[in-house]
């Protein structure tokens, strides 16, 4: 064998070494990727079961504010009403007490005829 084919054989067995240990590497390296990858989405189920937790609680709280307000709401009206029914009481009374009044009033004036 020649020295030229020494060295040729010789660097194709590095080369070949350096593809092989350059193989080996990003073997590793998709392999350690895959496995973040895999822990990415693990994560990302858990954020989105999170979420989701968030939002049905929000929209129960929503409900919960919406009834409760509609509840006052409704109180408010029957007490606002029962108030409405107490002046208009009020000022029937004064209404009748007017009348009254007048017709005094009128049969002092009739009286003095």
């Amino acid at each position: 064998m020649k020295a030229q084919d020494i060295v040729k054989r010789i660097t194709n067995e590095m080369l070949y070494d350096v593809i092989d240990k350059r193989t080996e590497t990003l073997k590793e390296g998709l392999s350690d990727l895959r496995q973040d990858v895999s822990e990415l989405r693990h994560e990302v189920t858990e954020l989105r079961r999170r979420v989701e937790h968030v939002e049905t609680r929000f929209d129960t709280l929503q409900s919960e504010i919406n009834r409760r307000f509609e509840a006052l709401d409704q109180k408010m009206d029957q007490r606002f009403s029962a108030i409405d029914q107490k002046f208009a009481a009020i000022d029937q009374k004064f209404a009748d007490l007017n009348a009254r009044i007048d017709q005094l009033y009128t049969a002092i004036l009739n009286g003095r005829k």
